[in-house]
């Protein structure tokens, strides 16, 4: 029972963050988390006390809703209202890392990294999935289909003909 407090316990802050209105994949999380959350907990059941599993329940449950957020921003819809646009110039950026060896000399390199220029549209798409899904997501599409759709326009509609539209 501890473990399922505990996974109560870190679902708390993930829920209270969800989107106004309620984000179901949230609550989707939360299913995941239980679920691992009892494996753990029949994993570790002789290995640990209960005040152990209250935590690694916790721990658990605060991951797992992590993972389920970080992936659902991962993903770009198909298709959606543009609802912003960017363009990134083509430009050269630097890093240098430095270490130190077991003799306390520090050696540094230096690595150049060139970044073609980019066009990304921002879309939202709440109308083909369903009340418990929000669609939204960057696309990175080529530069005619960023000259014809504007801020407001339905893609894939907007792009036309033009080249690298999905």
């Amino acid at each position: 029972m501890a473990e399922l407090f505990g996974l109560a316990l870190g679902a708390v802050p993930a829920l209270l963050a969800g989107r106004a209105g309620g984000d179901p994949w949230v609550g989707c999380g939360v299913a995941v988390a239980a679920a691992v959350g009892l494996l753990v907990w029949y994993i570790v059941d002789d290995l640990a006390d209960a005040t152990d599993r209250l935590v690694t329940g916790a721990i658990v449950g605060v991951f797992g809703l992590v993972a389920v957020q970080v992936a659902d921003t991962l993903t770009a819809p198909e298709r959606g209202v543009v609802v912003e646009r960017e363009y990134s110039p083509e430009h050269t950026s630097q890093s240098t890392s430095c270490t130190t060896t077991a003799t306390g000399q520090t050696q540094c390199s230096t690595s150049t990294t060139h970044h073609p220029e980019s066009w990304s549209l921002l879309l939202h798409d709440a109308s083909d999935n369903g009340w418990w899904r929000d669609d939204s997501g960057w696309r990175s599409v080529e530069e005619a289909v960023y000259d014809r759709c504007q801020v407001g326009d339905r893609y894939p509609g907007c792009a036309g003909d033009a080249a690298g539209a999905d």
